[in-house]
């Protein structure tokens, strides 16, 4: 599956797309959840590096992530790039439930998903330690049990509009 990002105000921001042109595409954001809460295995779905680049390595121009707070299913997205700060690789897509708008989460309100939804990939721990993605996985429910208790990190939810990151962005890799 490919993930197409286009312009915010854009009748379907997001498009998902299957490698084989035989099987439809994805043009909304509750049926791309829809699809991806409904997988049974896991599911990859690969971004565009050029256009997170091109954003100067802005959260919100990233790869995304959908949840519906009160779901039952458990999002797991595992990158190297994936950071506590604007510069990170994801963008939290959620609400609190089905019918509800999905907003974008600031890199504040993201804090409390790390090590329970958002996971940054330790290359070199992948490829020594066999175990690694299970340990990560076994690790990661155990603290989404946790998260799931406490309704604190769902405020963001609520608002009725997006907050836009700050301009001030990263420079791109390799400037000076």
């Amino acid at each position: 599956w490919t993930l197409d990002v286009r312009a915010e105000d854009s009748p379907s921001p997001y498009v998902l797309r299957y490698k084989e042109d035989d099987k439809p595409s994805l043009e909304s954001e509750n049926d791309i959840y829809d699809f991806l809460a409904g997988s049974p295995q896991a599911c990859g779905v690969r971004s565009s590096f050029q256009r997170w680049e091109g954003e100067h390595f802005l959260a919100a121009a990233g790869k995304r992530m959908w949840l519906t707070a009160e779901d039952n299913v458990h999002p797991l997205l595992f990158d190297d790039n994936i950071k506590r700060t604007e510069d990170s690789v994801v963008a939290v897509r959620a609400r609190r439930r089905r019918g509800d708008r999905f907003v974008t989460l600031t890199c504040e309100e993201t804090q409390p998903l790390h090590d329970a939804m958002l996971l940054q990939a330790d290359i070199i721990q992948a490829i020594l330690n066999p175990d690694y993605f299970i340990d990560s996985v076994a690790k990661c429910e155990a603290n989404f049990d946790k998260l799931m208790q406490d309704q604190q990190w769902r405020a963001g939810l609520d608002r009725e509009q997006e907050i836009r990151s700050p301009v001030t962005v990263a420079q791109p890799r390799g400037a000076a």
